[in-house]
C-alpha cells in the first residue's frame, strides 16, 4: 500500500489560516524591530548592567532562535506539512514565556508597550491557531506512535521542578532583582502549562497530541537558549566560561531532547492513503 505524509489541512477543522499567517508575521516583525532596538540603542533601553546582562545577549538569541522557529514552523505547516502545524503552538509558546520576562522587568521607555503587545498577540494567535486543530483527528492518527506516556512523564516532572524551584526563588528571596522575579514568574506560568499538556498526554487525551509536541519543542528551544546564553554571556562580561555547568544543562535538557525526538519521529511517520478516511471518522 502507498504511503505519503500526513497533511496538515487534514487536521484542521477548517483551513482558515490566512489571518494567523498574517498575526504571525506582525509578532515577528515587532520582536525582531524591538530585538534590534535593544542590541543598537542598548544603553537607552537598558540602562543597569542587571538589565544588559539580562537582555543583551538574550536580543541576540531571540534573533537568531526565536525568529526562525516562528517563521520556520509557520512555513512548514504552510506546506500542509502535520509537523509544523503541531510545532507552530512551541514557537508561540516560547515568545509568550519569553516576552513576559520582559513586559515585567523593563522600564518605560520607547519600546516598552511593544512587549505587551507581543504577548498578548502571541497568546490571542495561539488560541487561534489551537481553535483550526482537529484534535480528535490528530489524537487518531498519533494514538501509540508518539511515545506519548514518556512525553508526557518529562513535561509533568520538568513542570513540578520548575514551579517548585520558581516558588521557592519568590518566597525565600526578599531583595531579589526585577529581572529574577519576572524570570521565576515566567516559569511558573510554563511550568503549569509544561503539567497541564503532560496530563493530558498521559490520559491520552486529544488536546495531549494537538499540543505535546509543541510543549517538548519549547522545552528543547529554551534549554538551548539557556546553553547558548551560558557561552555568550561570559564573552560579554569578559569572565570565564563555567564549562562544568554547560555540561550539566546539556545533559538535563536530554531529559527533553529525547522525548520531542520520539514524538516528533512519530508525527513524520508516513501514513497509509488507504487507511486516511479511517483517520479521519
Amino acid at each position: 500500500m502507498v504511503k505519503q505524509s500526513a497533511s496538515a489541512n487534514s487536521f484542521l477543522v477548517k483551513d482558515d489560516m490566512k489571518w494567523i499567517n498574517i498575526g504571525t508575521l506582525f509578532v515577528t516583525v515587532l520582536i525582531t524591530l524591538v530585538s534590534l532596538a535593544g542590541l543598537v540603542f542598548t544603553n537607552v533601553l537598558y540602562p543597569t548592567e542587571e538589565l544588559v546582562l539580562s537582555f543583551y545577549v538574550n536580543d541576540i538569541l531571540t534573533l537568531v532562535i526565536g525568529v526562525p522557529i516562528l517563521l520556520g514552523s509557520m512555513r512548514i505547516a504552510n506546506r500542509d506539512k502535520l509537523a509544523g502545524l503541531l510545532l507552530w503552538p512551541g514557537a508561540f509558546f516560547f515568545m509568550i514565556y519569553n516576552y513576559i520576562i520582559y513586559a515585567i522587568s523593563m522600564p518605560i521607555n520607547a519600546v516598552y508597550v511593544v512587549y505587551p503587545i507581543i504577548v498578548v498577540f502571541s497568546i490571542l494567535l495561539l488560541v487561534r491557531l489551537i481553535s483550526q486543530f482537529n484534535n480528535i483527528a490528530i489524537q487518531k492518527y498519533l494514538r501509540g506512535k508518539v511515545a506519548e506516556i514518556f512525553g508526557g512523564s518529562v513535561l509533568m516532572l520538568l513542570g513540578f521542578v520548575f514551579v517548585g524551584r520558581a516558588i521557592s526563588k519568590l518566597v525565600a528571596n526578599t531583595d531579589i532583582l526585577i529581572t529574577e522575579i519576572a524570570l521565576n514568574l515566567s516559569d511558573v506560568i510554563l511550568s503549569i502549562s509544561w503539567i497541564i499538556v503532560g496530563l493530558w498526554l498521559l490520559r491520552k487525551n486529544e488536546m495531549g497530541y494537538a499540543l505535546g509536541l509543541g510543549m517538548l519543542f519549547q522545552g528543547s528551544m529554551l534549554f538551548i537558549g539557556l546553553i547558548a546564553l551560558m557561552i555568550l554571556q561570559p564573552i560579554l562580561i569578559d569572565a570565564q566560561i563555567a564549562f562544568e555547568e554547560i555540561l550539566l544543562v546539556i545533559a538535563m535538557g536530554f531529559i527533553v531532547f529525547i522525548p520531542f525526538a520520539l514524538f516528533l519521529r512519530g508525527v513524520l511517520k508516513k501514513k497509509e492513503i488507504g487507511r486516511e478516511k479511517d483517520i479521519l471518522v
